[in-house]
């Protein structure tokens, strides 16, 4: 019976890396901070508006309040890296 050397790290496949750097930058962003974000966004343009409020102002507003929150922690990230060497 003959054995299979180990694999090593230059042997895994370079979208594994690819992948595991993606959900690094994915859990950076903090999605369940945005998704609490969004919850309280919405149903308070509802009270502001004493009504519905208009559909394209609300998708945007949603839109760039996700954009804006997940863009925080990656940009500090980077910029306390750059900072402190």
């Amino acid at each position: 019976m003959t054995t299979s050397p180990a694999r090593t790290a230059a042997d895994a496949p370079a979208s594994t890396g690819l992948k595991r750097k993606a959900a690094a930058y994915w859990s950076l962003t903090k999605p369940r901070v945005i998704e609490l974000l969004l919850v309280t966004t919405l149903p308070t343009m509802f009270f502001a508006q004493r009504g519905i409020p208009d559909f394209w102002v609300a998708v945007a507003t949603m839109i760039g309040g996700a954009m804006a929150a997940g863009s925080v922690a990656p940009s500090t990230a980077i910029w306390i890296g750059t900072w402190t060497g």
